[in-house]
């Protein structure tokens, strides 16, 4: 993997805004950053690293592409740094501080960050999981997520099971028909479990994933009209890997 040094050889776009430091060689760019297509308003646009190392060359494209982004929005847009730490195994020492000041170095600084604060801090994940604990919490009363008791082993059957089949590996279900009694006495005895955004189905069919249909399309500004959320595709997607352990890939979105 490489890493963003003063060493590296970047894109020619990247290169040239990190060699100079006057606005000159930036309008430059932003000139060259075609948004006209791109309705334009007020945009807050987030980069969300992990602090696991030095920054590498992918991450550092997408903050340029975001940077570049609001400052060529006509109502002027705000570039947001949030560290993506909750995944505590991988951390290193010292690494957030490191990205903040790359960016600075790279005349890319930041409107809001952990350094500079803001007015929708924290601005680092760890510091916000009182956030997304109300969150599911919701989802759960609501009846758009569920607990999910099925064990690792259970649900590596599943995947042997689809791999031998030679179908979609996907959660079959089975902890959403659990009675309100049965979901109580497993927590009772102290039953470990995940929680699953249940996906929506169509209610004129069977509710399982198996037996349901349904897509959701939306208007992506670089692929058009796309479809997500088939449930046939991909089943119930975990949110919360163990209950109190926050699955960094759902809640970076929130």
């Amino acid at each position: 993997m490489v890493s963003v040094t003063s060493g590296n050889l970047l894109s020619r776009a990247s290169f040239l805004l990190l060699k100079s430091s006057t606005q000159n060689k930036v309008n430059v760019l932003l000139r060259s950053f075609n948004v006209s297509s791109i309705k334009q308003g007020k945009v807050r646009v987030r980069f969300a690293p992990s602090p696991t190392g030095q920054l590498h060359i992918g991450g550092f494209r997408t903050a340029l592409y975001n940077y570049l982004f609001t400052r060529s929005n006509l109502e002027g847009g705000k570039f947001i740094l949030r560290i993506e730490d909750t995944d505590q195994t991988r951390l290193v020492p010292g690494a957030a501080d490191q990205l903040e000041s790359l960016l600075e170095w790279a005349n890319m600084p930041p409107d809001e960050s952990p350094k500079k604060g803001g007015p929708c801090g924290p601005y680092v994940q760890s510091e916000r999981l009182s956030f997304y604990k109300e969150a599911v919490e919701s989802l759960l009363e609501s009846g758009n997520a569920y607990r999910c008791f099925c064990t690792e082993k259970r649900l590596q059957l599943l995947k042997k099971e689809a791999a031998r089949n030679k179908t979609v590996n996907k959660y079959d279900g089975r902890c959403l028909e659990l009675s309100q009694t049965e979901i109580a006495e497993k927590m009772s005895q102290g039953m470990p479990f995940t929680v699953r955004f249940k996906l929506p189905r169509d209610d004129t069919k069977v509710s399982t994933p198996t037996k349901t249909n349904f897509s959701n399309t939306f208007d992506d500004l670089i692929l058009g009209e796309t479809a997500q959320g088939d449930i046939n595709e991909t089943g119930d997607p975990i949110i919360i890997k163990v209950y109190g352990k926050w699955d960094h890939c759902i809640i970076y979105k929130i």
